[in-house]
């Protein structure tokens, strides 16, 4: 049998857009296209990974700067309870001084005239007896208040100082400033 040779026929549609003379056969230049085409392809895998890598970082700083804000809350609220368990044990024992916590408090109304009169608790009133304080100053002994807390009463108002609303502006202040 005898077997007709075949032909290809090429139809072009446009001409050709460019043309080059090459080194080498056509296998050396099909090589180095499919190296061309590799390295190509590897380093869009490379940018790929590299992005998706850099979006999961971003995505956990973010994880972990909102873990480190609610840790910082924690800590001030568990550093406000300690100190508060503190101040309640060292106000039952008498560790404080009532003398300084007063003049504290009569210093920052200092502008006030005539009269002031101080209520604290009794126990605070008798270590305060033998304290020297501004004339028109008295000091009132009141059951209901607890050791260690104050109310001023002068010509312009109450002012009330109380360790416990001492702590919460203090831990207010420190959540305020973690923000």
């Amino acid at each position: 049998m005898i077997r007709a040779k075949s032909t290809l026929r090429v139809h072009v549609m446009e001409g050709p857009s460019e043309a080059r003379v090459l080194d080498g056969d056509l296998s050396s230049y099909a090589l180095a296209r499919r190296e061309a085409r590799e390295s190509q392809l590897r380093k869009e895998g490379f940018d790929s990974a590299a992005q998706t890598a850099a979006h999961a970082l971003e995505l956990a700083g973010d994880k972990l700067i909102g873990c480190r804000d609610d840790l910082e809350a924690s800590a001030v609220m568990l550093a406000m309870d300690i100190a508060q368990e503190l101040l309640r044990v060292e106000l039952g024992k008498g560790n404080y001084d009532i003398t300084k916590i007063v003049r504290e408090v009569l210093a920052s109304h200092s502008g006030s005239t005539g009269s002031t009169i101080l209520h604290v608790n009794p126990e605070d009133a008798a270590s305060l007896a033998d304290v020297p304080f501004r004339s028109g100053t008295q000091i009132q002994a009141d059951p209901s208040i607890r050791r260690g807390d104050v109310r001023l009463q002068t010509d312009q108002g109450m002012m009330v100082r109380e360790m416990d609303e001492c702590l919460k502006s203090i831990r207010n202040k420190l959540i305020e400033a973690t923000s």
